[in-house]
């Protein structure tokens, strides 16, 4: 889609309500073609918009921007099907976060992997962007009670290539649950190209058990028809500029 103006008469831009919305869309099946099948029933997933198109059990916390895509495109993907796209030309500040329960006193091992381009703004030590991952332990009343957290830029090289990072930290007395989080603030155009930063197989270990704790650790969608995904047509040019 495209602006529908460029200017308000007054020189100074589009005035704002240009924006088309959909929700509550519905399929009517109105014949009994299998067992089970209810007359009239809707047949729709999701018509409502109101399952989330993100990762199971993740959140999405963001600025306005169209800055955050799980994509599958290959450049985004360090395995399975789908991987976290930070888009920072486009400037504003993105993460996924998930809380799990927690025990005091557990030793937790928060890691996942992380990929910059070349161009991406994050590795300029002058730049504002921050990129990072994060364990918070949090009380029964969600208040935080201690945090561990990694900046990316100390460990992390804009070369194109897959590292895994991982941080550590003890739950403090009081610790009902343990909150993740990993993604970007400030990000911002840095005029080279390719510029995005990556992240994907996300882990949270319990010291004494090697199951991940996360669910969708990767991460994956819940329903990939319902995700915001890297589609092949012009996927490259939304790669690299605004």
């Amino acid at each position: 889609m495209v602006a529908s103006c460029s200017a308000n008469g007054l020189g100074m831009g589009c005035a704002l309500g240009q924006d088309v919305y959909f929700d509550n869309f519905s399929l009517i099946q109105n014949g009994l073609f299998s067992p089970g099948d209810l007359l009239g029933a809707d047949k729709g997933r999701n018509g409502n918009l109101d399952t989330v198109g993100a990762p199971a059990n993740w959140t999405v916390v963001k600025t306005g921007e169209d800055n955050l895509q799980f994509s599958t495109q290959d450049y985004a993907i360090h395995s399975g099907n789908v991987g976290m796209w930070l888009k920072s030309f486009a400037g504003g500040d993105a993460k996924v976060l998930q809380t799990v329960n927690g025990v005091a006193g557990g030793h937790y091992t928060f890691s996942g992997f992380s990929k910059w381009e070349t161009g991406y703004n994050g590795a300029d030590p002058s730049s504002a962007t921050q990129t990072f991952m994060t364990i918070d332990f949090l009380d029964g009343s969600s208040n935080v009670l201690g945090t561990q957290s990694l900046n990316l830029r100390t460990v992390q090289i804009n070369d194109g290539t897959w590292r895994q990072f991982s941080l550590n930290g003890t739950a403090p007395a009081g610790t009902v649950s343990v909150r993740v989080s990993a993604g970007a603030s400030a990000m911002g155009n840095s005029g080279i190209n390719p510029q995005s930063a990556m992240f994907d197989d996300f882990a949270l270990l319990l010291g004494g058990s090697g199951a991940n704790l996360l669910t969708a650790g990767v991460p994956e969608p819940a329903s990939l028809g319902l995700m915001l995904l890297g589609l092949a047509v012009g996927a490259a040019y939304r790669r690299r500029s605004a």
